[in-house]
């Protein structure tokens, strides 16, 4: 709890010795785990966290623990899963064959009212779609006009990869999406979805990768919605994210992607912000 509130506090207001105490408090909470846990961790270059999303733990940043070499996050693959249950589908070996299709989709909306405009989402819409057609897949351009809640569940279940680049809205009645004209996508929509969904989502908005537990078993969160509907991947941020260094790393995570699975390649975009001086604010709320 001590790392996660510091991790929210170093975001709001940077300090001089931010990363120092990032570290400090990275290493006790990896040294509360168990010796046979600590011994597990660095044994292996993959690790899966199942957060007991009862008590709120997938707002830890499991990504800074520190095992007195580094943070896990640059050091590791590292994978958020919904439950045990979702552990065994994933590890398991599928009975068919994957589904990929030659389609992404990139769109941004930079300019919403009551917002404050995303000067750097116009150049990572400009890259990303680049990198997409060097790969070779079909990326065509939606309009902000053509940016509503159906038009984008529509390209979660027929394309591939789809990256968005937004503004999110966390508030007391819910997350949400926001798009153009005043429309919003909510984790409730993407429930309401009677099909699964086909593409890997990348959400760069803000704190979209959080979610909130209602009861019964139930939790609410548009990432967590999206891996409940079994996109294949989610990448999201758990608090706000600088506008800059989030479309830096995006960029740098569909270009290790090319070539590697999407967590290690999630793994080189950390490190590549990491080697560049940046602070973990900058590079670990995206999961």
């Amino acid at each position: 709890r001590e790392l996660a509130g510091a991790f929210r506090d170093e975001i709001r207001q940077p300090s001089p010795d931010g990363e120092a105490r990032l570290q400090a408090l990275g290493e006790a909470a990896f040294a509360a785990l168990p010796e046979p846990v600590q011994h597990v961790l660095r044994a292996h270059d993959v690790l899966f966290w199942v957060p007991d999303f009862r008590s709120d733990q997938d707002d830890v940043p499991f990504e800074l623990f520190h095992d007195g070499d580094r943070f896990l996050g640059l050091g590791r693959i590292v994978a958020r899963v919904l439950s045990l249950q979702e552990l065994l589908r994933i590890v398991e070996p599928s009975v068919l064959p994957p589904h990929e299709p030659p389609r992404a989709l990139a769109i941004a909306a930079p300019r919403v009212p009551g917002y404050k405009e995303l000067i750097y989402a116009g150049w990572e819409l400009e890259e990303i779609r680049a990198l997409f057609a060097e790969a070779g897949l079909e990326s065509p351009e939606l309009g902000e006009e053509q940016l509503t809640a159906g038009e984008v569940l529509y390209a979660c279940e027929k394309a591939g990869i789809v990256h968005i680049a937004a503004h999110g809205a966390i508030a007391a009645g819910g997350e949400a999406l926001i798009l153009p004209g005043r429309e919003r996508l909510l984790a409730a929509d993407v429930e309401r979805k009677p099909q699964f969904l086909r593409s890997a989502v990348f959400l760069n908005t803000c704190s979209l990768g959080q979610s909130r537990y209602l009861g019964g078993g139930v939790s609410r969160g548009i990432a967590y919605a999206l891996a409940r509907r079994q996109a294949p991947c989610v990448l999201a941020n758990l608090l706000p994210v600088y506008d800059r260094s989030s479309t830096e790393l995006a960029i740098a995570f569909y270009d290790y992607a090319r070539s590697k699975p999407a967590g290690e390649a999630l793994r080189l975009a950390r490190q590549e912000m990491a080697a560049g001086g940046l602070s973990p604010t900058h590079w670990a709320a995206t999961v």
